[in-house]
């Protein structure tokens, strides 16, 4: 039997009007990956008021190669558990690159085999996975052949993924009534939040790449441009730019929480920084404010550094004095790193690395960015025209 009628009446308008408003009124905000299915799940979200903000971004894969670029590798099976958790990680890591700062991102993700007018070989079946910073919650929903329409199929689709919703943005209602013909299955998985996970020291570092991902395990470049990047600006990309033509190695920008001259930043303060970025370049994330810290944790890099920040590291004041100043140098030697160093009008002048008051084995540690590959007299307190993001 087909229950179609039936099963259309399990999400009525009261349901979704309370649900859509439960979600469009809390600070959830979204983005979305569908396949196979899902169609209600767009429209209804996108048709009521307020769905504009709170759902940022929807990608809807249809070709496998699509679906393949989506996930960054091709799945052994589009619908699945797996799959729907690695569409739904890249979700979320679009959503935290355009929310706001109170947001509450999540990732929704829903891939699906449903009726078809072919005779479909394989089940029926759906994944739901709502990904957000602190779990992801999956959802497996089994459909008994014949007993649905697509249609039919589409709607309970919907309705779930608004209950799920609703769910995550403080509502306490019932979930949608059981329909006969359809199982559905639920799992709850804790992920620890990246952010804060370095900012508890549980982590030492924490990639993110160009797409927004987060990654505790991957290795940054070798080499790395450190900086506040309050805002990130036309001369930090240049800078970039200079020193991957130099070194002929993309540049990672490392980007430390805690700064030796500045309050610690926040995690609101943190996502900021990284929107700025904008996807340009990786970005490591620390908790190394000094660049003894920094190479310790990345040895035999080269660092990218304006004249001013070199002035600093071969400043004794930063080292109690010049015995441990000598001692801090020679540290930095042994670690193999190197210093890119730009120059920068200072003190009435352009100065490059040829004004430093380098002694001994400390001159081969810095190198000079020709003026004529990059000059920027433009800082980012101007840019900022007083009003840092803190």
């Amino acid at each position: 039997m087909d229950s179609s009628t039936e099963f259309g009446a399990a999400g009525s308008g009261t349901d979704d009007v309370r649900r859509l408003e439960a979600i469009h009124g809390s600070p959830v905000e979204i983005a979305i990956a569908l396949a196979g299915g899902g169609a209600d799940v767009a429209s209804r979200l996108l048709a009521s008021p307020g769905g504009s903000r709170t759902v940022h971004h929807l990608e809807i894969p249809v070709a496998p190669a699509s679906l393949h670029r989506l996930v960054g590798t091709e799945p052994e099976k589009a619908v699945s558990a797996e799959t729907a958790r690695r569409m739904a990680d890249v979700a979320l890591a679009r959503i935290r690159r355009t929310c706001g700062d109170q947001a509450r991102p999540a990732g929704i993700a829903l891939t699906a085999a449903l009726a078809t007018e072919r005779v479909r070989r394989g089940a029926e079946q759906a994944h739901l996975c709502i990904r957000t910073e602190t779990q992801a919650r999956g959802v497996y929903i089994s459909f008994t052949k014949g007993s649905h329409s697509r249609e039919a199929q589409e709607r309970l689709l919907a309705d779930r993924v608004l209950w799920e919703l609703a769910v995550e943005a403080g509502s306490h209602e019932a979930p949608p009534p059981d329909v006969d013909g359809v199982t559905i299955h639920s799992s709850v998985q804790l992920v620890p939040s990246p952010p804060a996970s370095l900012f508890s020291g549980e982590m030492q570092w924490l990639l993110v790449h160009r797409d927004g991902r987060m990654d505790a395990g991957a290795e940054p470049g070798p080499v790395l441009m450190p900086g506040s990047f309050n805002p990130f600006h036309t001369g930090h990309a240049g800078l970039a730019a200079a020193a991957s033509t130099i070194t002929g190695q993309p540049v990672d920008l490392e980007l430390s929480v805690s700064n030796v001259d500045k309050e610690r930043l926040t995690i609101p303060q943190l996502r900021r920084r990284l929107r700025t970025v904008g996807g340009r370049c990786r970005v490591v994330v620390t908790q190394a404010p000094s660049f003894l810290e920094k190479a310790a944790l990345f040895p035999r890099r080269t660092y990218v550094v304006g004249y001013d920040t070199a002035m600093r590291i071969i400043d004794p004041v930063y080292y109690g004095g010049a015995d441990s100043a000598n001692v801090a140098m020679e540290s930095l030697r042994a670690s193999g790193v190197r210093f890119l160093v730009a120059g920068r009008m200072e003190g009435g002048g352009f100065r490059t690395h040829t004004d430093l008051e380098l002694s001994g084995t400390c001159r081969e540690l810095f190198t000079g960015i020709p003026e004529v590959l990059f000059r920027e007299d433009v800082s980012a307190t101007a840019i900022r025209e007083g009003a840092p993001d803190r």
